[in-house]
């Protein structure tokens, strides 16, 4: 089984421990363990150095999650991870859990790209917008993007709304150049004079 197919095995399982209403707590302790392991090479190393006797690993976890205070269920479930030997997935079983946690949620998340920040008030409309048409809460993080030239870009999962100058103008080109072929024989175009 390859590491995604994994890593989406055990996020499903997680997600299926989870009480609804608990399960945007859970994703916040788990990106706060992946991002210690992030930042705590030792750590991460020690965590997968399978030569050290398990029971050293579990108790070095042990002292970690001490500081964490994760709820039972997330503590229960890294010391899963460790003794299976799956903590180097650590990072791709959040990244799983995170489209589990919306899917199960009805929740779609995407990204809006605009040459300037958008005002929350205009982000929060366009989202409002979106659920309407796509029938899911939509959740949308900004990224300024300097070469959309005007307007902005949505992109959600394989789904892309472009409404930029650029986009606007291929419309207009594509309608004239549409114009223009529909009944024309071929021979130039001759645009009456003015006198």
């Amino acid at each position: 089984m390859n590491k995604a197919s994994l890593a989406q095995r055990y996020a499903k399982a997680l997600c299926a421990l989870v009480p609804k209403d608990k399960l945007d707590d859970s994703r916040e302790e788990l990106q706060s363990f992946g991002r210690l392991l992030g930042e705590s090479h030792e750590f991460y190393n020690m965590l997968n150095n399978e030569t050290l006797e398990l029971g050293v690993r579990q108790r070095l976890l042990d002292v970690v999650l001490k500081k964490l205070e994760p709820p039972e269920v997330i503590f229960r479930f890294f010391h899963l991870l460790l003794r299976n030997g799956r903590m180097s997935l650590i990072g791709a079983i959040i990244e799983q859990y995170e489209h589990e946690i919306d899917r199960r949620l009805g929740r779609m998340r995407g990204e809006l790209l605009a040459p300037i920040e958008v005002p929350i008030e205009d982000v929060q409309a366009l989202e409002k917008r979106l659920k309407g048409l796509l029938g899911a809460d939509v959740m949308l993080s900004q990224r300024q993007d300097k070469t959309v030239l005007g307007g902005f870009v949505v992109r959600i999962g394989d789904w892309l709304f472009d409404a930029t100058v650029d986009a606007e103008l291929a419309k207009a080109k594509e309608l004239l150049r549409g114009v223009l072929d529909s009944g024309h024989d071929g021979s130039p175009l001759v645009l009456p004079s003015r006198s």
